[in-house]
C-alpha cells in the first residue's frame, strides 16, 4: 500500500517556495500523454446540454483563468482531470508563477470538522494552505511575495469532499480571489451544479471525451505492443473516449464493453477478488461511503472485508496512518453500487457515468 504523501517532499533549507518548485517538477508525466480538449461554456445549463462557446487545448487554461481569476473545470469520472491540473501546475511553474497545488483526496473527517468550526471564509482558505500543501504555505507567506507575482490555487477534486463543504470552499475560494493580490483560482469537479457568490465572475468548462481520431492514434500506436483486440465495437470505442479507460486498455490489453464491467474485470483479475470477496469488499465500500471525505478507517473498511480482501487490494488502497482510500473513485464508487439498495442504486450509477 502506498501512503497518501508519497512523492511530496519536505521543505528544504531555500524555504517554502523552492520545496513548493521541487515537489511540482517532480509530478511524473503522465504516459501515455493524450491530446485533451475542454469546452468553455457560458453557464451550468449549457454544460449539461454540451452547448460550448468555445474549445481550449490544455495549454490555453492558463490564459483563460489569468483573465477571468476564477475557473471550475468539471469533468465525468476518469476523464484526467487530476492530470490537467498538475500540468497547468508544471506550466505556471515555467511562467515563474507560484502555483498551490491542493488534492481534496486526502481530506479526512477530522479536516472536516476542523473546517466547519472556522469562523471565516479567510481562515478557511488559510486552513486548507496549510494543510494539503506540501510546502507549508499560508496565506501570510502569499502575501509577502512581490505585488508583481502571479498566485495560482489549483484545488482537485472538489467532488472528493461533502456537499456542503464543497459549496463552502468554492464560496471561500470566490472571495479570496477577489481580495487576495494576483491570484487565480482553478477549481476542478465532477458534473454537479454549484452556487457562486456572482456566477458571472467564473469561467466554466467542461473536460470533453477523447475525440474519435485521437482514440483511434492511440489504439494503432499501441496495438502491437500486446494482445489487444482485433476488432472494438462501437460501445467499446465509446468506453476508450474515457482516459481513465483507454489508459487501462493501452496497458493491459483487455477491455470491457461497459465500465462497470471493465472495473468487475479488473477487481477479479488483476486484484484476484472471488466472487464472495468481491461480495464482502462491496459490502465494505457501501458501508465507509458518505462521509464528509473519501478517506474511511481501514479498520472499519476490514472489519467488514477481512483482512485477505484488504491484501488482495493493496495495489489499490492508499494507506495514510489509520486512514484509507481508494486510487480512484470509480473503484471505490463501483464496489459501492453492488450493495445498495435498488432504489439507491440510480445514484452510483450516475456517479459512475459522470
Amino acid at each position: 500500500m502506498v501512503s497518501f504523501l508519497k512523492g511530496i517532499r519536505s521543505p528544504s533549507r531555500h524555504g517554502w517556495r523552492s520545496s513548493l518548485e521541487e515537489n511540482i517538477a517532480a509530478i511524473a508525466s503522465p504516459t501515455p500523454e493524450f491530446k485533451v480538449e475542454i469546452g468553455a461554456v457560458d453557464s451550468y445549463d449549457r454544460m449539461f446540454t454540451g452547448d460550448f462557446s468555445a474549445k481550449w487545448t490544455e495549454d490555453q487554461l492558463l490564459d483563460h483563468v489569468l483573465a477571468s481569476g476564477r475557473l471550475l473545470l468539471a469533468g465525468r469520472g476518469g476523464g484526467a482531470k487530476t492530470v490537467i491540473l498538475e500540468k497547468c501546475a508544471k506550466r505556471a511553474l515555467r511562467r515563474r508563477y507560484v502555483p498551490i497545488l491542493l488534492s481534496m483526496r486526502s481530506w479526512t473527517q477530522m479536516n472536516a470538522q476542523t473546517w466547519s468550526g472556522l469562523g471565516s471564509r479567510s481562515m478557511k482558505v488559510d486552513y486548507l494552505l496549510r494543510t494539503l500543501s506540501s510546502s507549508t504555505v499560508d496565506i501570510s507567506k502569499l502575501d509577502a511575495l512581490p505585488p508583481a507575482t502571479v498566485r495560482m490555487l489549483l484545488i482537485d477534486g472538489l467532488n472528493e469532499v461533502d456537499g456542503k463543504d464543497a459549496q463552502d470552499l468554492i464560496f471561500a475560494m470566490d472571495e479570496y480571489a477577489a481580495t487576495a493580490i494576483n491570484t487565480s483560482v482553478i477549481v476542478s469537479d465532477r458534473l454537479v451544479r454549484r452556487d457562486f457568490i456572482q456566477a458571472d465572475r467564473w469561467k466554466l468548462c467542461l473536460v470533453l471525451p477523447l475525440a474519435v481520431d485521437e482514440v483511434r492514434r492511440q489504439v494503432a500506436k499501441h496495438r502491437s505492443k500486446g494482445a489487444h483486440h482485433e476488432v472494438l465495437s462501437d460501445a467499446e470505442w465509446s468506453l476508450l473516449s474515457s482516459p481513465y479507460f483507454l489508459n487501462s486498455y493501452i496497458k493491459t490489453g483487455e477491455l470491457e464493453e461497459t465500465r462497470a464491467a471493465e472495473l468487475r474485470n479488473w477487481f477479479q483479475r488483476h486484484a484476484s477478488l472471488t466472487d464472495a470477496e468481491l461480495d464482502l469488499a462491496s459490502r465494505a465500500a457501501y458501508q465507509v461511503y458518505g462521509s464528509a471525505s473519501r478517506s474511511f478507517l481501514l479498520a472499519d473498511f476490514e472489519r467488514i472485508a477481512g483482512p485477505a480482501v484488504v491484501q488482495k487490494l493493496h495495489e489499490t488502497l492508499i494507506v495514510a496512518g489509520q486512514q484509507a482510500l481508494f486510487d480512484h473513485h470509480l473503484k471505490h464508487d463501483f464496489l459501492a453500487s453492488f450493495t445498495l439498495p435498488r432504489t439507491s442504486l440510480s445514484g452510483i450509477v450516475r456517479a459512475l457515468i459522470m
